[in-house]
């Protein structure tokens, strides 16, 4: 599971100028945005 939060974290460093959505974020760490926002929250 850490993996994949991982590659979300890639993709948001690759895409700072960009909007980035809790959704796409989720798709890549192939989780819920449910999960996804828990998780990270819990991490930041």
């Amino acid at each position: 599971m850490l993996e994949r939060l991982n590659d979300a974290m890639e993709h948001i460093e690759a895409h700072l100028g960009e909007r980035i959505e809790a959704a796409d974020l989720a798709r890549i760490a192939m989780t819920s945005e449910y999960h996804f926002r828990r998780m990270f929250s819990a991490l930041a």
